[in-house]
């Protein structure tokens, strides 16, 4: 994924007035898999927001950025299934 691409999506991810549009730029990351490796920072700072929605979409993006994506996956499951 490209720099311009990155910084496009995470700006579309954290300000957009569209709940949708937040959605889907969250699923483009989820998508890119390891090639959005480079967002991960930004994806757990969404991930730890207080939107649901936007949370969990951010814990899969940044799960799926890793190369073992399954295990990752897992883990995200395993941590919010424990989690309240």
């Amino acid at each position: 994924m490209g720099a311009d691409a990155r910084a496009k999506l995470l700006t579309m991810a954290r300000t957009d007035g569209k709940d949708r549009v937040r959605i889907a730029a969250l699923r483009a990351f989820a998508t890119a898999g390891p090639r959005a490796k480079a967002a991960k920072g930004d994806l757990d700072a969404i991930a730890s927001g207080t939107v649901p929605e936007f949370a969990l979409r951010a814990k899969v993006a940044r799960a799926t950025s890793s190369s073992c994506w399954r295990r990752a996956l897992a883990e995200r499951r395993d941590d919010m299934t424990t989690a309240g």
